[in-house]
């Protein structure tokens, strides 16, 4: 964009969404410092993970049984 022309609807919409988007974290740091301060706990995520692999596991197992025996 050059200096003086004015910018187009467009730019004024990227412009627009990267200030809401300063305002929206700066929200978040001032309402929530925990999340931003505090190591985050993932063992939820882990147990999912090691859970559907097991459950991945016993489906193939199975799978393949049923393939041999039927």
């Amino acid at each position: 964009m050059k200096r003086g022309s004015k910018p187009g609807k467009e730019e004024e919409e990227k412009q627009d969404y990267y200030v809401n988007m300063g305002y929206a974290i700066r929200t978040l740091r001032e309402e929530f410092l925990d999340i931003f301060y505090r190591e985050l706990i993932f063992l939820y995520l882990q147990m999912k993970a090691i859970f559907d692999r097991v459950i991945m596991q016993r489906n193939t197992v199975a799978a393949k049984f049923e393939m041999k025996y039927s």
